[in-house]
């Protein structure tokens, strides 16, 4: 077959799995009469011409006559027509240059499992080996899969798998042989480049059915002239060398190397970017089918170089746009006939701005516009009138390139001037594509430059002398200077977004104490928002404890305001995303570890606490205290009025209820001090004080006291006396103490007592005593300090840290606690104490009018802790008498 025919016949081969690809098939030749044919192809166009008597063949396609001739359905090459997924048995090959995004074609599909739960299909992605499959893209979003190859982008939950086989395999798909009963071992697709994709069924993750799949792909291995190698390239000129000598395009060894390594050089070579960085010069990067015929395939590589092929000299030379000195100098000498001149090219032909399309590898590799290139001086020369040529790059992915290219065009294009001269022998050392000079003076040119767009060769059949005849176009240096301008990409791109565009949602979380179905609670509220909320069509919320794995359903609605009620306190995990009007569901929006604590929370510090003193009585009163767990209040007294703690007081009213605010109690100077309890016994951090002085307390004409302190001789059960105070505790037999004596630490009087008990009680040695029965207003008077023995250990506490009450940093050593107290009882007779008097029971007291001859006392220590303990270092009991 001549290089023509095979240029303008078509090649089928079909993606029939598991079958190798078939050689090209003729589907309609071209008849060729004579021994010669001349094709000449300019900017302006193409001549084909058949006749008698040529001995020589000239074949030309270039990037220009694309952009002239009407479109035709290979123009069709864009990312619509890659970027889909085809179901068919029997398709047209696709073959790949450089790097693409595409999809491909279903050649299996098969469901297995129970109720069709699997879907396994393969995707062709090219008739032969590729280098590399690189990216996979799942509708427009690239998947992330791990090493198991489960699709783990959120969006799609592990619900797919797949595989890449680039087209060396030697086996079947593994995951396919073992589910499916369909196949066997020998379902290898030997030489197909494919996918493997396994769909787990899930209503929500595939809502619009299945999604489409595309994968940016690394093409063929070409072979190298320069280096004797074949390794995967982009270079435009070594891929459109693999297109003319493969097997599966014209499959035409006859190629000039020397041409197609220069080529490959100028391709190679790096260019400036305005915008910083370099770029290869020429790269052909895109997909041909193999049911498109080779003429329009070669037309469309060219392209991506400002290229033109043809056949020469017997094999296949390429020129890529690139300028280059001339390589001979035809003067008047040389001619052999007339010369024919067009000074301009018709308006059909002649354009002034170039628009067009390209598949911008920034963009996903979708076909989008480069900006128009129009010139204003050209624009003039036109008288205004805008002439745009359509120039189409389907092999071109870098914006700056497709701009470079455009620029290319036009100025190339604008070099108008074409003349048909006959040459004698000399015209056999120029074939198309060479730049020569011509100085020819009745026409003023010296040396001006001409590109050769035909070339052909005759006999004259008047004189019998061999002549050339060249197609000659004016060029120049400056008509190559293609130097980016490089403005931005200004795609037809819509304002709207892709229908799986869901947007992200901010979350913002608190809580708040409650009464839910008449039981105090936690409320938490999360509020959603999002800066495009017309593309959410609701919003799903999803809680766990943080401890716990599994999500709990917080319901749906729209965006907004969510709340959890009824929680109890503790650590919890929150979760929304939103769900566009397609179904599609965005990512989480997550809040982690987020602490209610709105129940173990202290109730406020008691404000307003005020004191008024009324005969033998106190008025205590204090503004009320909000908090919606609030229980009750409670008191406690010190008779000390500077320095007193809650610590060194003791419970004087136990327990006021809500929504009380005020308690009377006996006239006692000292300090009062007040704190709220909530309904889980929880206090607030800081008492709140007020003092009573002694001047404001009724004085009594007989006062009688009896002092314990400092000596204690009293009767003591559960108490010992320590460093002169009264406390907890028992008192060991020194004996039992181990190593020597001189040996041991801490203080004597310390050495034999053990804090082993919580209670225990003090008897006053001294009562009161008169010699008649009367009434007197009695007080019992004590100084007390809480004293924690256990050094502050964290281990000796008692109960959970997290409930324990007061400031973290003061849970130990001396805490202001009041896990201790100490309760004053009197017993009263009438008879003489000196004699054998009868005596009442114990009733507490605090101050009180009581009447009788003999009044006897004593103390209660309590502590909620082992080796917790009140010390009492100063006790008395008074009575006033009139």
């Amino acid at each position: 077959m001549t290089p023509l025919k095979k240029l303008l016949t078509g090649s089928t081969s079909l993606s029939i799995w598991n079958v190798a690809p078939r050689m090209p098939q003729v589907v309609g030749a071209a008849i060729l009469g004579g021994i010669g044919v001349t094709v000449g192809a300019g900017i302006g166009g193409a001549i084909l011409t058949y006749g008698v008597g040529y001995i020589a063949t000239t074949l030309v396609t270039s990037w220009a006559v694309k952009a002239l001739y009407p479109k035709s359905p290979a123009d069709s090459m864009s990312s619509q027509g890659t970027l889909v997924n085809a179901r068919s048995a029997a398709a047209p090959h696709d073959y790949v240059y450089g790097t693409v995004r595409k999809g491909g074609t279903i050649t299996y599909l098969e469901s297995t499992g129970a109720n069709n739960k699997y879907l396994h299909m393969i995707l062709t992605l090219a008739g032969h080996e590729v280098n590399a499959i690189n990216d996979i893209y799942i509708d427009d979003q690239i998947a992330t899969i791990n090493g198991s190859d489960f699709v783990t982008s959120q969006s799609w939950a592990s619900k797919i798998r797949i595989v890449k086989y680039t087209g060396n395999q030697t086996t079947a798909p593994a995951l396919l042989l073992a589910e499916s009963a369909q196949i066997n071992s020998t379902f290898v697709g030997n030489g197909l480049a494919y996918l493997y994709i396994r769909l787990e069924y899930n209503q929500d993750v595939f809502p619009n059915g299945v999604p489409l799949f595309t994968a940016v792909v690394q093409g063929k291995k070409v072979y190298d002239p320069r280096t004797t190698t074949t390794a995967f390239s982009a270079n435009a000129a070594l891929c459109i060398r693999d297109y003319i000598t493969d097997s599966r395009g014209l499959g035409d060894a006859a190629v000039n190397d020397t041409t197609f390594s220069a080529s490959a050089n100028v391709c190679d070579e790096n260019v400036t970017l305005a915008v910083g960085g370099t770029e290869k010069r020429y790269t052909m990067n895109g997909v041909i089918n193999a049911d498109q015929t080779p003429n329009d395939i070669l037309q469309q590589m060219m392209t991506c170089c400002a290229g033109t092929t043809f056949w020469g000299q017997g094999d296949w030379q390429l020129k890529v746009g690139y300028y280059t000195p001339p390589v001979k100098t035809f003067t008047l000498d040389d001619l052999r006939g007339p010369i024919s001149l067009q000074t301009r090219q018709s308006m059909g032909s002649i354009f002034n701005s170039v628009v067009g399309t390209f598949n911008d590898a920034a963009q996903g590799y979708i076909t989008v516009d480069y900006p128009k290139l129009t010139s204003a001086t050209f624009l003039a020369e036109d008288n205004s009138v805008d002439s745009p040529i359509d120039l189409a790059l389907p092999f071109t992915t870098s914006s700056s390139s497709a701009q470079r290219i455009s620029k290319l065009t036009l100025f190339r294009g604008r070099e108008q001037m074409t003349l048909s001269v006959e040459f004698g022998m000399a015209g056999f050392e120029v074939q198309v594509g060479d730049i020569v000079a011509f100085t020819n003076d009745r026409y003023g040119w010296t040396a001006k430059e001409f590109e050769v767009v035909g070339w052909r060769f005759f006999p004259n059949q008047d004189g019998g002398d061999l002549r050339v005849n060249l197609e000659l176009r004016e060029t120049s240096s400056a008509a190559f200077d293609w130097t980016a301008e490089e403005s931005a990409i200004i795609a037809n791109n819509t304002n709207l977004p892709s229908a799986y565009f869901v947007p992200p949602l901010g979350l913002s979380v608190s809580d708040a104490l409650v009464v839910y179905h008449e039981k105090l609670t936690n409320l938490v509220s999360l509020n959603t928002t999002s800066s495009s909320p017309d593309f959410i069509d609701y919003v799903q919320m999803e809680f766990k404890k943080s401890a716990d794995t599994d999500w709990l359903d917080g319901g749906y609605g729209e965006l907004g305001l969510f709340q959890v009620n009824d929680l109890e306190d503790g650590s919890y995990d929150f979760k929304v995303r939103a769900v566009n009007a397609f179904g599609i569901k965005g990512d989480y929006t997550t809040r982690s570890n987020y602490k209610v604590e709105g129940l173990s929370q202290p109730p406020q510090d008691v404000v307003g606490f005020a004191a008024e003193v009324n005969g033998d009585t106190i008025n205590l009163s204090w503004v009320a205290v909000t908090d919606l767990d609030l229980s009750y209040y409670i008191i406690r007294y010190s008779s000390e009025t500077i320095g007193a703690t809650w610590a060194s007081s003791i419970t004087y009213v136990e327990k006021v209820a809500r929504p009380s605010t005020e308690a009377n109690v006996p006239a006692k100077a000292g300090t009062y001090l007040i704190k709220a309890v909530d309904k889980t016994g929880v206090q607030s951090l800081n008492a709140t004080t007020v003092v009573v002085s002694s001047d404001v307390i009724i004085a009594r004409a007989t006062v009688v006291t009896v002092t314990e302190n400092p000596t204690f001789t009293g009767t003591r059960s559960g108490t010992v006396i320590q460093n002169n105070q009264i406390r907890l505790g028992t008192v060991l037999n020194f004996n039992s103490l181990s190593g020597n004596l001189d040996s041991l630490t801490g203080q004597w009087d310390a050495l034999g007592v053990t804090y082993d008990v919580t209670d225990g009680t003090y008897y006053f040695a001294n009562i009161i005593s008169r010699t008649v029965a009367e009434q007197g207003f009695v007080t019992v008077d004590m100084i007390t300090q809480r004293v924690d023995t256990t050094s502050g250990l964290w281990d000796n506490l008692a109960g959970n840290i997290d409930v324990l009450s007061g400031y973290w940093d003061a849970l130990t050593g001396g805490a202001d606690f009041n896990d201790t107290n100490v309760t004053a009882y009197v017993s009263t007779t009438n008879d003489d104490p000196a004699g054998s008097p009868t005596w009442s029971a114990w009733q507490k007291i605090r101050a009180t009018n009581i009447y009788g001859r003999g009044l006897r006392f004593k103390v209660e220590l309590h502590s909620d802790t082992l080796q917790i303990t009140p010390a009492i270092s100063e006790l008395s009991a008074t009575g006033n008498y009139a």
